[in-house]
């Protein structure tokens, strides 16, 4: 008889005498783990109204297979007692930054009778605005609270889960175990800082505390993430979802679509394409690139075989170009100019285009979704959805900090142009994506590139050194983007002097 079999009996008979549940505290030594959240069965929210954050535990690797965290989960889900723990958690690359409070499942779960495996499924109780799949959970296991129980029906499941979470919260605040909230395994990450689009939009000068975020998130990391901006979900969603649709057509379906120069590379663009950000590698990643009124231009469709495809890119561009509105406002605030300095460049005749973008996971090691690179324009903004991998370079450590996925938030980050534009003292910075999970990431990506017929002049102290034969911002981004396109082995810079490569994420 297998464990299984073994440990199911050993349940229903204890089930059949079942006493009502007894909770004490049994405190253990604090057991810190690590590791991703993936999907489990979905019934977590579905079935019980739980959302349980489901920890990824590799029981078919090897030990060489394992990283030291991964090990440290497989032996805690192996060894440890099945039931009901108390602990804390935190996601440390997830929306919110907090340290939690937890009642803890680990075990067979044997009201369900499809399990495999044992599972370790945290109940963080604490509401969150958005999921975070693929995102790290740290956990620190402090006690043992009750032995696992099948229980007769869901009504009487669900009131128990309750009644732990009850006990768990208040057992949680007990001054011994409380003040293992600030235990240095929650040491937060590094993080990217998010700025208040509604506070930007009413910030008049500098000295604005938006703006002053801003600025120190543009002299530190040339990235941050854009919040509260009035988008709405539903408008999101529905860029997802037909985006999802194109990519999961069949592949002569998408090939009918395939970008051009004739088409001013608008369109459709298969894995190992030649929008690759790394020069000789094949990255992991297909896109469909599209912007601007021309597109459709005497009622042309994009994509005919996807429904309401062409409505939900026309409205999501529309919205997008309008936020970065916003987002220019701040820039030009927060280098003391006039609020409309750089918006009165952008919106005559705008570059502004957006990328949808799908990276399958990673089959094989030395694989990339898309290889390190600066952004040649102005302003990106991007939201994703699925899967993990947006890393950004730590200019201040070294390292790469992880930016999680997030369907409903943009990360934004200034382009090589941005950087030349204020004479370097903004950054264009590095970054890359690794989908390493077990999903599909899938971006929006939106490029505001300015109007391009304007010429392009560092400001302030650097004024004086630019004349009449200054790039405009059309010649310096298709410069660089036509490196990218021939797929050079090396990147160089056209004449005029900044960091960055020429490609886009």
């Amino acid at each position: 008889m297998c464990i299984r079999d073994r440990y199911q009996r050993r349940v229903r008979e204890f089930s059949r005498e079942r006493m009502p549940v007894h909770r004490s505290v049994s405190l253990i030594t604090p057991t810190p783990l690590r590791a991703e959240v993936i999907h489990g069965f979905g019934r977590g929210s579905k079935v019980l109204g739980f959302p349980t954050a489901n920890m990824q535990i590799r029981w078919d690797a090897g030990a060489d297979d394992l990283t030291e965290e991964e090990a440290a989960v497989l032996s805690f889900a192996r060894d440890v007692e099945t039931g009901i723990y108390a602990a804390f958690a935190c996601v440390d690359d997830g929306p919110d930054a907090g340290v939690y409070k937890v009642a803890m499942s680990v075990g067979w779960n044997p009201t369900f009778d499809d399990l495999k495996t044992k599972t370790v499924e945290p109940w963080i109780l604490h509401d969150y605005e958005e999921d975070f799949y693929g995102c790290h959970l740290r956990l620190l296991v402090v006690a043992y609270i009750r032995p696992e129980v099948k229980f007769e029906s869901f009504d009487e499941l669900i009131q128990e889960i309750r009644a732990d979470g009850r006990f768990c919260s208040e057992a949680l605040d007990s001054p011994e175990v409380a003040q293992l909230l600030t235990h240095p395994f929650f040491l937060p990450p590094p993080r990217l800082p998010v700025i208040d689009a509604e506070a930007i939009g009413r910030a008049e000068n500098s000295q604005d505390p938006a703006v002053e975020r801003l600025r120190e998130a543009c002299l530190e990391h040339g990235f941050f993430i854009l919040g509260n901006h009035g988008i709405s979900h539903e408008l999101i969603d529905r860029v997802f979802e037909a985006g999802s649709r194109f990519f999961g057509l069949p592949d002569a379906q998408k090939l009918m679509h395939t970008a051009r120069p004739e088409t001013l590379y608008r369109g459709y663009t298969p894995i190992g394409g030649f929008h690759n950000c790394s020069p000789g590698a094949k990255e992991r990643k297909e896109s469909f690139y599209f912007g601007g009124q021309r597109d459709w231009e005497g009622g042309d469709v994009l994509v005919p075989q996807v429904e309401g495809f062409d409505e939900a890119c026309r409205d999501f561009h529309r919205h997008m170009l309008e936020l970065s509105r916003t987002a220019l406002r701040g820039l030009s605030l927060s280098l003391g100019l006039e609020a409309d300095f750089f918006s009165d460049r952008a919106y005559n005749n705008p570059a502004a285009k957006v990328l949808l973008t799908a990276y399958p996971p990673l089959k094989h090691a030395g694989e990339v979704s898309c290889g390190a690179h600066t952004d040649c324009g102005f302003l990106t903004m991007l939201c994703s959805a699925g899967g993990r991998g947006l890393q950004v370079r730590d200019a201040q450590e070294g390292g790469w900090i992880a930016v999680p996925s997030s369907k409903y938030r943009f990360v934004c980050n200034l382009g090589d142009l941005a950087c030349h534009w204020t004479g370097g003292v903004f950054q264009s910075t590095p970054h890359r994506v690794l989908n390493d999970s077990d999903t599909e990431r899938q971006s929006l990506v939106f490029f505001n590139n300015l109007d391009p017929d304007v010429k392009v002049r560092p400001i302030g102290e650097h004024a004086t050194a630019m004349t009449d034969t200054a790039m405009t911002c059309g010649e310096y981004v298709s410069s660089k983007l036509q490196l990218m396109r021939e797929n050079y082995e090396a990147c160089p810079e056209p004449e005029v002097q900044e960091p960055g490569g020429a490609c886009q994420p």
